[in-house]
């Protein structure tokens, strides 16, 4: 974050050093995240287009979030005239940060500080996260945010892609027959962020990979290293408690067999992120009206606000805000 404008260095040190950048200092936050929006929209595209896209919409993220009392009545006290009308402030944390606290002490402050908490999508493997009963908390927690979560996904919705989990220490010879219809795998260490890789180079890096963690290995369309949205769709939430009122798009999807399996499981109602689905072969017809459920499948669910897709940011933030997400009488 630092090294996009002078000025947002001293917040990078901030946020390193003191684990949090407080509400008194959002303005000037905000204001040096805006002005990426000024030059940053010739340069996206290559390398840079990652750093830019998730400045700009934490921007948007906060100033959605920040002061915004449609959305936070519901968390403000009566007695609270400070936040009466413009609504509840909002401070960024660092989630390593809390790791120097034990739990009590963790809670108290969390407890003593805020409302609730929300988390941005997704969040590395590596990210440790700590929870806590004691206060709502929107986002992933560390077991969600794990190989674990995925197989339980798979496992309640009967959905999912060819997927392998390898221990520790095994040492394979040749791949699984199955994966040879792939050109490439997608290999998650246990821990560890992704990576896709080509399936001549998959048994090295597996062997490679098992010497020191387990490995879930998971097929990955043919012929695409980066999947186009004919293959691989997002789908918003919270889903809307008015279900006639979601775009057609997401009202096909939502009726696939597999979200609504999951929906006996998870109130997706009532939680903040989105859901990912994939497609292995590429369809003759891209159009919504044919469009074929079964041949998706469930790949994966982050919860949290996502920073790296704008139509998809702007999507879950309307939802929370259509759902009345903080709504204390709707958290049980």
């Amino acid at each position: 974050m630092g090294n996009l404008t002078p000025g947002l260095k001293s917040h990078a040190v901030t946020m390193f050093e003191v684990g949090k950048l407080s509400d008194e200092s959002m303005e000037n936050f905000v204001s040096e995240l805006g002005k990426i929006e000024e030059f940053a929209i010739d340069d996206e595209g290559g390398e840079a287009e990652r750093y830019f896209l998730h400045a700009i919409l934490l921007c948007q993220t906060i100033q959605f979030l920040r002061h915004n009392f449609d959305l936070t009545k519901d968390l403000i006290d009566n007695d609270t005239s400070e936040h009466s009308q413009k609504g509840l402030g909002l401070d960024l944390i660092r989630c390593e940060s809390l790791l120097n606290l034990d739990q009590d002490s963790c809670e108290r402050l969390l407890m003593r500080n805020y409302e609730l908490l929300i988390s941005v999508a997704p969040l590395s493997n590596e990210t440790q996260i700590f929870t806590s009963e004691m206060i709502p908390y929107f986002g992933a927690s560390s077991l969600v945010n794990s190989i674990w979560f995925k197989l339980y996904l798979y496992s309640i919705t009967n959905s999912g892609p060819v997927s392998y989990l390898i221990s520790k220490g095994v040492r394979l010879t040749r791949l699984p027959e199955t994966l040879y219809n792939y050109d490439f795998v997608m290999l998650t260490p246990w821990g560890r962020d992704s990576t896709v890789i080509s399936i001549s180079n998959a048994l090295i890096a597996i062997n490679e990979t098992t010497i020191f963690n387990p490995v879930l290995i998971q097929a990955y369309p043919q012929n695409n290293y980066k999947l186009s949205e004919s293959e691989l769709v997002h789908i918003p939430l919270p889903l809307l408690d008015d279900g006639e009122k979601d775009e057609h798009v997401c009202l096909k999807f939502i009726k696939h067999p597999a979200i609504e399996k999951m929906r006996e499981h998870i109130n997706l109602n009532r939680i903040c992120g989105y859901l990912t689905l994939i497609k292995y072969h590429k369809p003759f017809c891209c159009s919504v009206d044919h469009l074929d459920l079964d041949e998706w499948c469930i790949y994966d669910c982050h919860f949290g606000i996502p920073l790296f897709d704008r139509q998809l940011n702007n999507d879950v933030c309307n939802r929370i805000h259509f759902n009345r997400l903080f709504d204390k009488e709707k958290f049980n």
